[in-house]
C-alpha cells in the first residue's frame, strides 16, 4: 500500500514543484520589497501567494481526478492495475494521495503566509504598521477566536475531499458501466453534479431537523458536519471500489 501511494504522489510532482516556486518567488518578493522599501513589490509578493494559495489545493485535487482518468483510459491501466494488489488498494492508495497532494499544499500556504507576514511584521513603513495593527488587535482582543475559523478550515477540507471522491465516483462509471455510451462523459459530469447536489441536500435537511439557528457559519459548524461529510466521503469510495472490483476491464 505504502509503495502505491509513493507511486501515485510521484505523479504530481511537477504541480508540487510549482507550488514550492511560486511560495519562493512570494518570499523573495517580500525581502526585496522590504529591502527596497518598495509598496509596489510587496503588493505583488502578497498578490501571488493569495491566489496560488486559493487555488493550488482546488488543482491538485482536481488534477488527481484527471490522472486517475488517464490511468484507465489509457494503457497506463494495464500496468496500474495489474499490479499484485487489489483494487481497493489501488483505489485507496490514489485517494490517499490525493488527500496528502491536497494537505501538502494548504501546510505549504500556512507556512509560506506566515513567513510572508512576519516579513511585513518587520517592515517599517505604512503596509507594515498596518499589518502589526491588525496582528495585534486580533491578538489582544479577547472576543475574537481563532478556533471557529480553524474549524471553518477543516471542514472546508473535509467537505472538497468529499468532492474529489465523487469525483472518482464519476470517472470509475465512466470507465466502467457507461464505458460503451457516446455520451459516458456527459453522463457522468451530470451525476457528478446529481450526487453532489444531493449530498447537500441531504446535509440541509439533517441540519434542519436539529433545529439549528441562523448564528452564523462559524457558530453553527459541529461535529455531526464532520461525521457527515467524512461518512459520505467512505460510502463513495466504498461505492467507487465496489464497481472497479467487478466492472473495470483492462
Amino acid at each position: 500500500m505504502g509503495n502505491l501511494i509513493k507511486y501515485e504522489w510521484r505523479k504530481q510532482r511537477t504541480s508540487r514543484l510549482l507550488i514550492l516556486a511560486s511560495l519562493i518567488i512570494s518570499i523573495i518578493l517580500m525581502i526585496g520589497g522590504s529591502i527596497s522599501e518598495s509598496d509596489v513589490v510587496i503588493g505583488f509578493g502578497v498578490l501571488i501567494i493569495s491566489i496560488a494559495g486559493m487555488f493550488s489545493v482546488f488543482y491538485l485535487g482536481i488534477e488527481s481526478l484527471i490522472v486517475y482518468n488517464r490511468d484507465l483510459r489509457t494503457k497506463q491501466s494495464y500496468m496500474l492495475f495489474m499490479v499484485p494488489h487489489s483494487t481497493w488498494e489501488i483505489l485507496g492508495a490514489k485517494f490517499i494521495s490525493a488527500i496528502l497532494q491536497m494537505f501538502f499544499a494548504a501546510v505549504a500556504f500556512l507556512i509560506g503566509m506566515a513567513a510572508c507576514f512576519s516579513v511585513i511584521a518587520v517592515y517599517e513603513t505604512s503596509i507594515g504598521e498596518l499589518m502589526r495593527a491588525i496582528w495585534e488587535f486580533i491578538g489582544r482582543t479577547p472576543e475574537f477566536n481563532w478556533i471557529p475559523l480553524l474549524q471553518a478550515l477543516l471542514l472546508l477540507f473535509i467537505v472538497w475531499a468529499t468532492v474529489i471522491m465523487t469525483g472518482f465516483l464519476a470517472v470509475t462509471l465512466s470507465r466502467t458501466v457507461l464505458l460503451k455510451s457516446k455520451f459516458a462523459g456527459l453522463i457522468s459530469v451530470v451525476l457528478f453534479f446529481v450526487i453532489s447536489g444531493v449530498t447537500e441536500r441531504i446535509h440541509i435537511f439533517l441540519i434542519n431537523l436539529r433545529n439549528v439557528t441562523a448564528q452564523g457559519i462559524l457558530s453553527q459548524i459541529s461535529f455531526f458536519d464532520y461525521a457527515f461529510y467524512i461518512l459520505v466521503c467512505m460510502i463513495l469510495f466504498f461505492a467507487s471500489g465496489w464497481i472497479a472490483d467487478r466492472k473495470l476491464s483492462i
